[in-house]
Parts: C-alpha cells; structure tokens; sequence
C-alpha cells in the first residue's frame, strides 16, 4: 500500500512540476505609448493596461527550491526516524514528503483563485517550506526541538526578505502587484 502511494505521489509531482514548467504565461496585455515619446526609446515610458507580462519567475505558480527542500528535509528525517509534526500531513506517514509537494502546489493556485498575486503565493508558501526546511536539517544535526523551530523562524524570516528585496528590485514592483514608490 505505501509502495503505491509513493508512486501516486512521485506521479503527482511529475505531472506537477512538468505541467507548471511547461507551461505558457497568457500575453493579454497591450503596451500603450504616449506621443510624445516616440522618438524615445525609453521604456519606462511604456504602462501597461492588463495584466503586465511574466517578468519574474515568481510571477507564475510553480513549486520552488523551498518547497523541494522542505520535502528532501521530511524525507531524511523520516527516514532517520523522525515523526512528521505537521498535524495534516502527519497521518500520511512516510509519503508525507510526495503528498506535501502537490498540497503545496495546490495551496499556491488556490491562493491566486482567491485573489493573490502569484508572486505573494509563491513567497507565502516558499517561506513556510523555508521554515520547514531549516527546521529539519537543524533536527537532523541533532539542535533540540523548540531550537530547530527557531533556526526555521530565523531562516524563513531570512529566505522571505531576501526573496521579497529581489523581487521588488528586478521587477519595481511589490509581490502583491503594487509599484514601488
């Protein structure tokens, strides 16, 4: 039985993972250009009516290295013996890891249909891997418990400036759509 759902869940992924590589942003979007710049070629004459393109990878659901890691991590403790905490992945057992890859990917889309930028559900989400990617490795060295959950704080609270300072500068704009000021 759990030699099938590993197979599901690696299915799953496949799908997954290959269906958001291979897949191609929407271009609706129309460039309008005021007159008086049309000699110019300065684009940041250019503002876009639509939805703007695909500038960042962020800018399209997929699952990132925070959430491959948060899985690899699972899987190693698991596999060294560990207990999976998250209470709804726990009763998953040792497929925790390939049931939490399409959940994840799952949460980020639902998040996008509920109204968030793609860019705030992939950080949302990618942080919250983050944590849990820390937090196991510090378990897996051996850190107590409530430690390794502050390691994992620390470290997504890192992963999530850091990924958030990036976006805003290759693309002017915040994660949630805003432009910068």
């Amino acid at each position: 039985m759990l030699r099938s759902l590993y197979r599901l869940g690696a299915a799953l992924n496949l799908c997954l993972i290959v269906g958001a590589c291979a897949a191609t942003p929407q271009q609706n979007f129309t460039a309008v250009k005021p007159a008086e710049t049309v000699s110019r070629r300065d684009n940041s004459q250019y503002h876009w009516v639509g939805t703007p393109p695909v500038q960042h990878r962020m800018d399209t659901v997929g699952l990132g290295l925070a959430d491959l890691g948060d899985a690899g991590s699972t899987a190693a403790a698991l596999a060294s013996g560990a207990t999976e905490l998250n209470p709804a992945l726990a009763a998953t057992g040792g497929a925790a890891p390939l049931v939490a890859l399409p959940l994840k990917y799952a949460v980020k889309r639902g998040m996008v249909a509920s109204g968030a930028t793609p860019a705030r559900a992939n950080l949302s989400v990618g942080t919250g891997g983050m944590v849990g990617t820390c937090a196991n490795i510090a378990g897996l060295a051996g850190v107590h418990p409530v430690a390794a959950m502050a390691v994992g704080v620390t470290c997504g609270a890192i992963y999530n400036n850091k990924k958030r300072k990036a976006y805003e500068q290759a693309t002017n704009r915040t994660v949630d759509g805003r432009p910068l000021r």
